[in-house]
């Protein structure tokens, strides 16, 4: 009966965690692609 809880709290739990890790993934490679294109600009501009 116990276990069955804690399965319910900490599945919601891990989803939020990897719902957490793969937005600050996200935004890492939107960061990553936006300095890939601005230094390609840069270099293409000198």
């Amino acid at each position: 009966m116990w276990y069955n809880i804690r399965k319910m709290i900490i599945i919601p739990y891990d989803a939020r965690r990897l719902a957490a890790y793969a937005a600050i993934a996200h935004s890492l490679y939107l960061h990553l692609t936006q300095l890939a294109v601005r230094h390609c600009v840069l270099e293409r501009a000198s």
